[in-house]
């Protein structure tokens, strides 16, 4: 069985256990929200289409890299400064939905 990509009409298999997602680059943002995230696929990992991503469980805006679904970028939603957890689920609301939690992994600074 396969499940579509991210801005694409293709489809791959399902993931495999060894998916992952690598740490968000940059680790670091304003307090005010707005930085563009980069979140990598790695081990066999695929962004499923429907993917949302949160920070500390606050919605970030999530849009496809590209059409091979190994990278997307969530831009930050306002936070007050501190450490964060960045959580990812692909293929969200389907039978194949998989979740993903980064602990720690993206810092709030205060806004200059």
């Amino acid at each position: 069985m396969c499940v579509s990509l991210v801005g694409c009409s293709a489809s791959i298999p399902l993931l495999p256990s060894s998916a992952r997602v690598l740490a968000p680059s940059p680790a670091v943002g304003w307090a005010s929200g707005g930085a563009s995230v980069r979140l990598e696929a790695a081990d066999g990992m695929r962004f499923l289409a429907p993917v949302r991503a949160t920070f500390d469980g606050l919605a970030a805006e999530v849009t496809a890299t590209g059409a091979d679904g190994l990278a997307i970028v969530a831009v930050t939603p306002a936070h007050a400064a501190g450490v964060v957890d960045v959580r990812v689920v692909v293929a969200a609301g389907t039978p194949y939905e998989r979740r993903f939690t980064l602990p720690g992994a993206f810092t709030y600074v205060p806004s200059a």
